[in-house]
C-alpha cells in the first residue's frame, strides 16, 4: 500500500492506495490537474521515509526522491536549460530549475519503478541536493 498526497491553493488530498491505484490516480491527475500544476508525493506505507514526488499539470515533469528524512535528497536531472518551473506544494509555489525537467513519460516510468521497489528508480538520472 502507498500513501499519495498533494495540495492545491485551498485543499489538501491524502489517500491510501495500491500500486495500481497510485499509477492510475497519477495518470488521471496528469490529465486533469493544470491549475495549478502540482507536486504529488507517493510513499510506501511500510517505508514512509522513502518518498517519490512527480510534478503534474505540465507537458514535462520534475521528480524528487528521498531515502529518509535526512540528506541526501535527489532530483531528476534533465537536459533542458529552460527557466524555472513551478508547482504547487504545501499550498504554495515551489520553484525547480529547468535543468531538472524530464519528459512526463520518463516520470511515469520512474514512478512505476518506485512502486515496484520502493527504491530510487534507475531509469532516470539523478543529482544530489
Amino acid at each position: 500500500m502507498f500513501r499519495i498526497a498533494w495540495t492545491t491553493w485551498t485543499r489538501s488530498f491524502d489517500h491510501k492506495v495500491s500500486a495500481d491505484e497510485a499509477m492510475r490516480l497519477v495518470r488521471d491527475l496528469s490529465d486533469t490537474q493544470s491549475d495549478p500544476p502540482v507536486m504529488v508525493e507517493v510513499a510506501h506505507i511500510g517505508h514512509p521515509e522513502r518518498a517519490f514526488t512527480i510534478g503534474l499539470g505540465r507537458t514535462d515533469t520534475v521528480l524528487t526522491y528521498q531515502e529518509s528524512v535526512d540528506p541526501p535528497y535527489f532530483i531528476s536531472k534533465g537536459v533542458s536549460e529552460s527557466d524555472v518551473v513551478m508547482y504547487c506544494w504545501g499550498n504554495e509555489w515551489t520553484e525547480y530549475l529547468g535543468r531538472n525537467v524530464v519528459p512526463l513519460e520518463v516520470g511515469f516510468a520512474a514512478l512505476r519503478e518506485f512502486l515496484v521497489g520502493p527504491a530510487r528508480p534507475t531509469s532516470v538520472p539523478w543529482e544530489s541536493l
